[in-house]
């Protein structure tokens, strides 16, 4: 049981005050997915100097240092190089803290990178699906109000999940994701992407008619693609 998931601020991009509301925004989503997925929810901190360090940690980094031990970790220089923004601009445009909390939701569902959920419709060719239950909304944002008063208040833009009906094939009840706007198990939003597996493609990612270059780059360069990619059998 992951009952605290810290999160290492490495970034020069990121204040200390909008490291907080990011935090915050996500321990006010977080109690909503994990009740969704009947998983107990931990607490989202900030790293500190005395922290258990057998804890989950993610890591925020300005761009990719290729290091090793960068297990989790969301890199802000891209997001902010191609249009997203740290805190919140709209309903869909990228924030760094919709990466952060897909980090945190994936981390709680598939910590090890290696469950897949397979589409019982496939018999001839079994397709299997990566337990990335962000992936497949992840530029829906969802707004989240922090602070006290209009003055004081901040809004902060996560993204959205799918919901335990997304993996079942079978399953006649909607919707399957947080905000609504999938009907269909294995379906995938226009803004977002799906890694799956069939045993005469391999490990493919299939993304969105409105995924820019960058970001499909920037997801093929990702740490969790990179492991999936390495998934030889059913």
């Amino acid at each position: 049981m992951i009952n605290t998931i810290y999160i290492s601020n490495k970034s020069k991009l990121i204040s200390s005050s909008d490291f907080l509301s990011i935090i915050t925004a996500c321990n006010a989503l977080l109690p909503i997915f994990c009740n969704a997925w009947s998983i107990s929810c931990p607490i989202v901190a900030q790293q500190s100097m005395n922290i258990d360090i057998t804890k989950p940690i993610i890591t925020l980094i300005d761009f990719n240092t290729n290091d090793l031990h960068l297990k989790y970790h969301v890199e802000v220089k891209p997001i902010l190089d191609n249009g997203g923004v740290i805190l919140y601009k709209d309903e869909n445009t990228i924030t760094v803290a919709s990466c952060i909390f897909s980090e945190i939701c994936n981390l709680l569902i598939d910590p090890y990178i290696n469950n897949w959920w397979m589409d019982l419709r496939s018999i001839d060719n079994p397709t299997l699906y990566a337990s990335d239950v962000c992936d497949p909304v992840c530029n829906n944002i969802v707004k989240i109000i922090v602070g006290v008063g209009v003055k004081n208040s901040v809004a902060v833009g996560l993204c959205d999940f799918v919901l335990p009906a997304w993996k079942n094939s079978n399953s006649e009840k909607n919707p399957v994701n947080y905000l609504e706007t999938l009907t269909v198990p294995f379906s995938f939003a226009q803004n977002g992407f799906i890694t799956k597996f069939t045993k005469t493609q391999g490990v493919t990612q299939i993304f969105g008619d409105n995924i820019q270059n960058w970001f499909q780059n920037f997801k093929r360069d990702n740490y969790r693609y990179n492991v999936r990619h390495s998934f030889k059998n059913i």
